[in-house]
């Protein structure tokens, strides 16, 4: 009884603390934040462009992030990649996705707004993608960053801009940290081992 006590706190205290890691806030726009795309990102089928897109590549290996955000304002946005840094050197040709609600992975196009991608190539213009959308006042949306190039990754900046004053409730729920994970699987070994004894 006592190992099976001691089993569940462990498994309670990982949850907590991976829980802690995913907040709310609110920031003001222009909201200027980081995407990495490395071998820890999840990875889709990348709609093709289009308003709304209605064709998903065939490929299901684009790296991408994404970030949930409700406007405060209704009006004109204007959310952009300002800059890319590919693993390899130069640039990332850039994609983004806009979806309204929810977002799955699985199922690219459902509730799919926008789609635009980079020609890629070239400088640093040629690689990086901007568009204007309207948006509403307490809907919530996700912005897909990810790739034209399902080989690349690398660090891209996204820019979301809007109305005067306009703010974003944002959802970030970072990756959790390394040592985050080293703890949690050496709480857990000495656990399973008193359990087999």
């Amino acid at each position: 009884m006592g190992t099976s006590f001691i089993t569940r706190f462990a498994i309670v205290l990982s949850a907590l603390s991976f829980g802690a890691l995913a907040h709310a806030q609110v920031v003001a726009t222009p909201y200027t934040y980081l995407s990495v795309l490395d071998l820890s990102s999840p990875r889709f089928a990348r709609p093709d462009d289009g308003a709304p897109p209605t064709v998903a590549s065939g490929l299901s290996e684009f790296l991408f992030r994404s970030l949930t955000f409700t406007p405060d304002t209704t009006g004109l946005y204007t959310l952009e990649t300002i800059n890319t840094t590919s693993q390899r050197g130069g640039f990332i040709p850039t994609a983004l996705v806009l979806y309204q609600g929810s977002f799955d992975p699985t199922q690219s196009l459902v509730n799919a707004l926008y789609a635009i991608s980079s020609p890629g190539g070239g400088g640093l213009a040629d690689n990086l993608v901007s568009f204007d959308y309207n948006l509403s006042a307490g809907s919530s949306y996700t912005l897909v960053t990810t790739t034209s190039d399902p080989r690349l990754g690398g660090q891209i900046t996204n820019r979301i801009s809007g109305p005067g004053g306009a703010k974003l409730q944002t959802t970030v729920t970072p990756e959790a940290p390394g040592s985050v994970l080293i703890l949690a699987g050496l709480a857990a070994v000495p656990l399973f081992r008193w359990r087999k004894c």
